[in-house]
């Protein structure tokens, strides 16, 4: 008897392993499409999700189509969706943007606050209600190329070679109240991330790590080079690029390009440490990247990579899975289980649609 239970626990030990390297390997399954019919054939996000009174919301930019010289086809401005069923988004108001040929290409929400991010001004938006969003203020002293905000400042990539800082405590008001120009020379500030007391500016070959612990008078305290890591292909040398950064305890993660993913040890801000470098396989592009828990979310192309991280020094694919409807690697974000990919013309026909899609574990 005893030699039977251990042949059948070893069959079953066997089949949960099979198990669960199947479910590893799964692909990603639509749970449900909202499309955004009647509208033309607008592009969609970037999109950001936040709790209100205690709902999720999906904040999702909206840029008109143009269809001729001076034309466009519908209103640019941010749908607001309600989540209250994660599976069955729910349109609840749209905000137009206050001027024409304006439009959104970043969203940073804080509090009940969101701040759009256009390439004329940073547009200051009372979401505290989200069926009925207001404009509260609108800031065109800035031309936003990316924003982080910590701790009532607001930090702006202002496409010069400098940073603005801005006091967001009042957003009625918001005033720029000191610039930040220590970069090296012809190194311009590139996409920001703030975590903790760090400003991170991600601008290829280069990772500036920015103390902000006194908000008015930043300093740099040190950078990471990317160097050595060039891929040549034929005749062709591929350059690659910090395109996305994630931030987990004293840890970075970079996508970068063609390269794949980077692991930064960043405990001592002024002298960061690459600890792992995991390669793509194939001619796979990694531009964006989301940390939640253990794993590591690397979009690549259409498709997305699920990296195990629980030790960072030891980056291990756990899945690799595609998007359904896009081949062009659509814009997303995620939100407990499920990503919510913003497919803007799904394989060139219909209308767009947002795609909510399970999380590989």
């Amino acid at each position: 008897m005893k030699k039977k239970h251990l042949i059948l626990f070893l069959f079953f030990a066997v089949f949960l392993l099979i198990t669960d390297a199947c479910g590893n390997t799964s692909e990603l399954h639509t749970v449900s499409k909202y499309k955004l019919e009647g509208i033309g054939n607008p592009n969609i996000g970037p999109g950001v999700i936040g709790e209100i009174g205690g709902e999720n919301y999906l904040f999702l930019a909206k840029t008109a189509e143009s269809s001729g010289v001076g034309q466009t086809s519908g209103d640019s401005g941010i749908m607001i969706l309600s989540l209250q069923n994660p599976n069955i988004p729910k349109e609840v108001s749209f905000l137009k943007v206050p001027e024409t040929n304006m439009y959104v290409e970043g969203l940073q929400l804080y509090g009940t606050v969101l701040y759009a991010s256009t390439p004329s001004a940073l547009w200051v938006i009372d979401i505290s209600i989200p069926s009925v969003p207001r404009q509260i203020s609108i800031l065109s002293t800035v031309n936003p190329v990316s924003t982080a905000i910590m701790s009532n400042y607001a930090y702006i990539n202002n496409a010069e070679q400098e940073i603005s800082i801005l006091d967001i405590s009042n957003p009625v008001n918001p005033g720029i109240v000191g610039n930040f120009s220590d970069l090296p020379v012809n190194d311009l500030p590139g996409h920001l991330i703030a975590s903790g007391t760090l400003l991170f500016s991600l601008n290829s070959p280069r990772l500036d790590i920015i103390d902000i612990s006194s908000p008015l008078s930043p300093k740099e305290v040190g950078y990471f080079l990317n160097a050595g890591h060039d891929i040549t292909e034929g005749n062709f040398e591929l350059q690659s690029g910090f395109l996305d950064l994630a931030i987990a305890d004293k840890y970075a993660y970079i996508a970068s390009g063609i390269d794949g993913m980077r692991v930064l040890d960043i405990s001592n801000p002024s002298a960061p440490q690459e600890i792992a470098h995991l390669k793509l396989q194939g001619n796979k592009v990694a531009w964006r990247i989301f940390i939640s828990g253990h794993l590591a979310y690397l979009i690549v192309g259409s498709s997305v990579d699920v990296i195990d991280i629980s030790n960072p020094h030891n980056p291990k694919l756990q899945a690799s899975a595609s998007f359904p409807s896009s081949n062009n690697g659509p814009d997303f974000t995620m939100s407990g289980d499920y990503i919510y990919a913003f497919v803007s013309n799904p394989e060139n026909i219909g209308p767009p649609a947002i795609e909510i899609m399970n999380i590989p574990r």
